[in-house]
């Protein structure tokens, strides 16, 4: 009941130039003044700069970049991709959780999103750095009715679907180093996992792993990586949104052809 009413709340103070008055708000959502002011105050709790002035009401100033279910859903415009989304603050690896899942019988598209990883992986076992609040952790449950020699084109959709993500999120062109790698001035910005469990005549599903390096310095990276690994804020010199990142992504995900076999 309290997200509902949270979400309503941003939705009607997102992309205001003015203030929403508190009378307003509590016609909208048929709550009374008291009642919208303590949510105003969990929210500034959240993280979320909501600013108050006697006789105008509320504006949002600033948004906490906090890897959050409801903030990732709103707006989304998916159909297939998202329509589940499970975050967690600390996971061994959001492959691992979501390779669980997907055993215990989690439907096609759920999304798994961690905010840190304690044993993140990357491809021939290598590890992914995964400090805290910085990167995009994201795992997605697929049930492709392709054979399982067909399962490597997934790797393809997801890196595709990067490289369209920051395109459009960003204007920051990358190479995708194939399979699994994606580069921006030669050095590794992103990377792919997928596991499979199949039989030998279809696919039962496809965890498709995705790590983003998007607000790590390079200060912040070990020191044997620093010289091959970059992130998104080194490219641009100055820190972006992981919300509104990880929504393109699961837009391009679901926007690729590929992916509706």
């Amino acid at each position: 009941m309290n997200r509902s009413i949270d979400q309503a709340i941003l939705d009607a103070l997102e992309g205001q130039d003015d203030y929403v008055s508190g009378e307003d708000l509590s016609r909208r959502l048929g709550l009374s003044r008291a009642a919208i002011w303590k949510r105003i105050q969990t929210l500034r709790g959240l993280g979320y700069g909501i600013t108050a002035r006697r006789h105008l009401g509320y504006t949002l100033s600033q948004k906490p970049d906090r890897l959050s279910s409801w903030e990732i859903s709103r707006n989304l415009q998916t159909r297939r991709i998202a329509r589940e989304i499970h975050v967690s603050g600390e996971v061994t690896s959001t492959n691992e959780v979501a390779y669980e899942m997907a055993l215990e019988g989690a439907e096609e598209g759920v999304v798994v999103i961690a905010e840190s990883q304690t044993q993140g992986r990357g491809r021939m076992k290598r590890s992914w750095f995964s400090p805290p609040g910085r990167n995009l952790y994201l795992s997605l449950i697929l049930k492709p009715r392709i054979l399982p020699q067909l399962v490597p084109m997934l790797t393809y959709v997801g890196a595709v679907s990067i490289a369209e993500a920051l395109e459009k999120s960003f204007a920051l062109k990358v190479e995708v180093k194939w399979p699994n790698d994606i580069l921006a001035q030669g050095r590794k910005l992103a990377g792919l996992l997928n596991e499979v469990k199949a039989e030998a005549d279809g696919v039962d599903f496809v965890v498709l792993g995705f790590g983003v390096n998007l607000n790590t310095a390079k200060e912040s990276f070990p020191g044997e990586l620093r010289p091959s690994a970059t992130s998104v804020m080194q490219q641009l010199g100055h820190s972006v949104s992981r919300v509104d990142f990880t929504r393109g992504l699961l837009q391009s995900i679901e926007n690729q052809s590929s992916l509706q076999t």
